[in-house]
């Protein structure tokens, strides 16, 4: 098995923005379209809605899928209200250099949670780990693997 794609429904209102914020991390346009029908109906306990799925991928061939609601407005709130739910808890991704990215993220704004942090080795290798937010509020963990110090 493997990890098809990460869903995030997002307002109309930060569409554009959240899409220019996956872009610093490699995420680029894969393909999109509005669905609609029964499938949808049934996912999203809504006769009528229709979806715009905005697939973006990086260099590893990981992908988000953008999921804007193009006749009704997202909640937000608790994760009770299903998939019209805004967000996810977070995304970790991981990058050749954070210090980089780090330096890349500041230059465009974005705000971080907290300082490179490193984590030594465990259950898997050792890393230095950034969290910041994406426009929607949803965490994104920075990950970069390490040799152990």
């Amino acid at each position: 098995m493997k990890l098809r794609h990460v869903g995030i429904v997002i307002p109309k209102e930060t569409f554009d923005e959240t899409i220019e914020f996956y872009k610093m991390f490699g995420f680029v346009f894969s393909h999109g379209k509005v669905e609609s029908g029964e499938y949808i109906n049934n996912f999203f306990h809504m006769n009528g809605l229709k979806i715009l799925t905005w697939k973006m991928k990086n260099e590893f061939d990981d992908c988000i899928e953008l999921i804007r609601l193009e006749n009704d407005t997202p909640y937000s709130g608790q994760m009770g209200n299903g998939l019209r739910h805004i967000g996810i808890t977070h995304i970790a991704i991981q990058v050749k250099n954070l210090r980089e990215t780090e330096k890349k993220l500041i230059k465009s704004g974005v705000s971080l949670v907290c300082d490179i942090q490193y984590i030594p080795a465990g259950t898997r290798s050792a890393c230095e780990v950034l969290f910041c937010r994406d426009p929607n509020g949803v965490f994104i963990e920075l990950v970069e693997e390490k040799e152990e110090k």
